[in-house]
């Protein structure tokens, strides 16, 4: 599968960079998959993922990445951000 480099959110592109997220000695359990800088329209994705779990992680940065784009994230939670972020990984 070709990871892709950019993407289009809201009619503006992103930025796709792959990173090792994982500190060194932090376990492979850990859930930081991925980040979003929204003011400089950039996603990062850990690079080891693959199939299903890079899809899943890239639907839910993107989530993050429209409700910071549109404003929205302003008038959410952390939390209620981070799930309707969990939801959209749903395809």
């Amino acid at each position: 599968m070709r990871k892709p480099d950019r993407a289009k959110v809201l009619g503006q592109w992103v930025d796709i960079l792959y990173v090792d997220l994982k500190p060194e000695g932090e376990k492979d359990d850990e859930n930081l998959f991925g980040d979003c800088d929204v003011p400089n329209r950039v996603i990062r994705i850990e690079k080891t993922l693959e199939g299903e779990l890079f899809k899943r992680t890239l639907r839910h940065e993107k989530q993050h990445m429209k409700l910071g784009i549109s404003g929205l994230s302003n008038q959410l939670s952390p939390e209620l951000e981070e799930q309707l972020c969990d939801l959209a990984e749903v395809d």
